[in-house]
């Protein structure tokens, strides 16, 4: 649903090293073979990829491809789970575990925040995802830890 991720899935598919099937002789086989693929531009296993080059264009292409793929899933978009859980998880990086009902208020104010900063990366999707959100630092860091 995404050409610039099926292009970036298909060129990193090309430069797998693919072996044909055989028997038990050793004779070529003819079949096919499903390969699964991630792609997480955000994720600096990825080629090119990396939380520290990530432009809103990145974020804005993988949120729409996202969404519209797992319409209806429950299904975590990494780059969304971490930024609406970010407080949450800072205070208890710090030493202090908020409430259930102080998490659940936090996670809905950054929910309100992530689709402020999805309308922003709209009209700037040359700029970093990074120069966008409110503590880079700590994103940048939540990010990289998985």
């Amino acid at each position: 649903m995404s050409p610039a991720i099926d292009a970036a899935v298909k060129a990193r598919a090309e430069t797998l090293r693919y072996f044909p099937a055989t028997d038990k002789d050793g004779n070529k086989v003819q079949g096919t073979v499903d390969v699964s693929m991630t792609y997480a531009r955000h994720d600096a296993d990825s080629p090119g990829g990396g939380i520290a080059t990530y432009t809103c264009g990145d974020l804005v292409r993988e949120w729409d491809w996202f969404t519209a793929a797992n319409a209806g899933r429950r299904k975590l978009f990494w780059p969304h789970n971490a930024y609406t859980s970010l407080t949450s998880i800072e205070a208890m990086r710090l030493g202090t575990t908020p409430s259930r009902e102080d998490r659940l208020q936090s996670r809905a104010m950054r929910e309100v925040m992530w689709a402020k900063l999805i309308k922003r990366c709209r009209k700037k999707p040359s700029r970093l995802m990074l120069e966008e959100v409110d503590q880079p630092g700590a994103y940048a860091n939540l990010v990289n830890s998985f």
